[in-house]
C-alpha cells in the first residue's frame, strides 16, 4: 500500500498478548498428520494447559509431565491416546 505522495505505508505493530515465551512443537502422528502441541496461559488466569491440536481436533491436558519438551513424539501423542 502507498500513501498519496507515493510513500510506502508501514502497518501499525500489533502487540501479542501475554508475556511469557512460547514453546511449540509439531510431531506428526501414526497416519501422518501434523499435530502442534504447546503450552496455553488463560487470559484470565487458571492454570497452563499443554494443547495438542491437529486438523482432527484439539486436546487440552490440565495436568501433563513437565518435561514434556522432552518426551518422544510417541510419548507425547500418547498423553491424549492418539
Amino acid at each position: 500500500m502507498r500513501t498519496s505522495d507515493g510513500a510506502k505505508r508501514v502497518p501499525p505493530v500489533q502487540r501479542a498478548s501475554g508475556g511469557r515465551r512460547c514453546t511449540m512443537r509439531i510431531v506428526k502422528d501414526a497416519v501422518g498428520a501434523m499435530v502442534l502441541a504447546y503450552e496455553s496461559e488463560p487470559a484470565g488466569g487458571g492454570p497452563r494447559t499443554l494443547v495438542l491440536e491437529s486438523s482432527a481436533g484439539r486436546f487440552r491436558l490440565e495436568q501433563y509431565p513437565g518435561n514434556w519438551r522432552q518426551l518422544s513424539d510417541r510419548d507425547l501423542l500418547a498423553l491424549v491416546g492418539v
